[in-house]
């Protein structure tokens, strides 16, 4: 592929039929792209005031699917909330709390005590609150999490990545104005629970359990048939619903995700895509090692864009050969840790120089060069960097 200079094109196409509200376009004013008209809710439907809980600790594919579900339902006001957001009480005035997969441990050390507590006080006080995965985990009822459903984490139930078979019951499929039955939901790695021994933390009740289950690679364990895979509940006067899977990851459970929504705020999101054009570019972004806001916004930037194709790229699908399918691979600044581990290997070196000797280029902003090989089709950004016009000096 050759490289050529669009030195002319301005981003003001950048946003297409819908903006995430409070969300700017990149993370920096240097860089920010011009921004297009929002997309108006139905008038006669209310606007759920939500917050994305973007802190360290949420992070991979899910953060974005949830980050395009989010954005683009018009009848969401979207604002990324992080830890200090939090402390500084910035969840005052919203309706919806949405914690989304990755790691609990993490979500939660950012928190710190005294956020896990004004979390608990949001919900206590009426908001509503929805997890996923990590964000399942943050609701049960240990020490060391949100303690907001009378649910038990089981040790060493869990399992590996697979599609598992997750049966929804009348009555959640009722609550989240969803058929009842089966679904395919993607599992990772996600928490398991059972109805709890401890009282006092609010009520709960299962609306969903697993139908089919997967070891850790390598270890016993993943017998979790019959286990909670969807809980719901009330702590003080608000509304709480997680699933320990994902189900903003596949199209066909996208209804259960937006269903979540629905059951604790009486509002059904839908959302509202962006057009794509033919012969648009297709770019993979790297979604583990991102934390905090900057990445999101940055891919929203890119998503909105009618030439841009974006796909979330993790290392699964590495694994299974995304590289030659792609023309730009963007990695943005986060984890420095992570993408040392990830990318210096002799395996992820060699599929990343095959990568940009083919033709394809490497974006990558701040720490997400530091260690990376010399290419000419390598290109390092800085930290805040927002992609639009680099991927379209691609061609």
């Amino acid at each position: 592929m050759k490289i050529s200079l669009w030195k002319r094109i301005v981003c003001t196409s950048l946003l297409a039929a819908v903006v995430l509200t409070g969300i700017p376009a990149c993370a920096s004013p240097q860089t920010q792209e011009k921004a297009g008209t929002e997309a108006a809710a139905p008038a006669a439907e209310k606007k759920i005031r939500t917050g994305f809980y973007v802190e360290d600790g949420s992070r991979s594919c899910g953060v974005l699917f949830w980050a395009r579900l989010l954005a683009y339902s018009p009848q969401l006001e979207v604002t990324l909330i992080d830890a200090a957001d939090v402390r500084a009480g910035k969840l005052k005035g919203l309706d919806l709390l949405v914690v989304p997969g990755g790691s609990s441990h993490q979500q939660c050390v950012s928190l710190n005590p005294d956020g896990m507590e004004i979390v608990r006080q949001f919900v206590a006080d009426g908001g509503a609150f929805v997890g996923a995965c990590a964000g399942f985990h943050c609701t049960l009822n240990r020490p060391e999490r949100l303690r907001l459903l009378p649910f038990e984490y089981m040790k060493g139930a869990g399992g590996n990545f697979a599609p598992l078979a997750v049966d929804i019951s009348e009555k959640g499929a009722k609550l989240m104005g969803i058929k009842a039955g089966r679904y395919m939901a993607r599992y990772s790695h996600g928490p398991i629970a059972r109805p709890g021994k401890q009282p006092g933390e609010g009520w709960g009740e299962v609306l969903g359990v697993y139908k089919s289950t997967v070891s850790p690679v390598g270890k016993p364990g993943g017998n979790f048939f019959n286990a909670p895979a969807v809980i719901h509940g009330q702590f003080g006067k608000g509304k709480v619903i997680a699933t320990s899977f994902h189900p903003e990851s596949y199209e066909s459970t996208h209804c259960i995700a937006l269903g979540e929504i629905y059951a604790v705020t009486g509002v059904r999101p839908k959302p509202v895509y962006p057009e794509k054009k033919r012969g648009r570019i297709r770019v993979g972004y790297y979604a583990p090692a991102i934390v905090g806001k900057y990445p999101v916004e940055a891919m929203l930037a890119l998503d909105r864009c009618p030439d841009i194709d974006v796909q979330f790229v993790d290392g699964q699908a590495l694994n299974e050969g995304i590289l030659p399918h792609l023309d730009v691979f963007v990695l943005p600044h986060g984890r420095e840790s992570a993408y040392k581990s990830h990318f210096t290997g002799k395996l992820r070196t060699r599929q990343l120089r095959e990568f940009v000797e083919r033709g394809g280029v490497i974006l990558a902003s701040g720490n997400a060069g530091k260690g990376l090989f010399k290419h000419e089709n390598i290109k390092r950004l800085p930290a805040d960097a927002c992609f639009v016009k680099s991927v379209r000096e691609v061609r």
